[in-house]
């Protein structure tokens, strides 16, 4: 399976990460399940709606948001942005991409 990590900047003028090619509702499990266990996130609140899922995550003193969105995918993004924090949200999906393409 090929996963695409993908860069945007939304209405808000917010860096959002796409992880395209995992677009399905299960797929946020399996996101989680790489970013709490090769990436030591600690999870803050879990939130699973009808159509959305949504996750607030901890690592290093970075707060991001992992979200499930049945129109967009699986995107994150973090809360408090600086270059330097979207850089490290950046470095952890790149390897989250390579683990998940080992294991799907």
């Amino acid at each position: 399976m090929a996963i695409i990590l993908k860069e945007g900047e939304n209405e808000k003028g917010l860096i959002e990460f796409y992880l395209v090619g995992l677009e399905c509702f299960d797929d946020f499990d399996a996101v989680l399940d790489v970013l709490v266990n090769v990436s030591n996130a600690k999870v803050i609140e879990k939130i699973d709606g009808i159509y959305s899922r949504i996750g607030k995550l901890e690592v290093k003193d970075t707060e991001f948001k992992l979200i499930y969105h049945e129109d967009v995918g699986i995107y994150l993004y973090v809360i408090n942005q600086s270059p330097a924090s979207n850089n490290l949200l950046r470095k952890i999906l790149q390897n989250l991409v390579s683990v998940l393409e080992k294991s799907l």
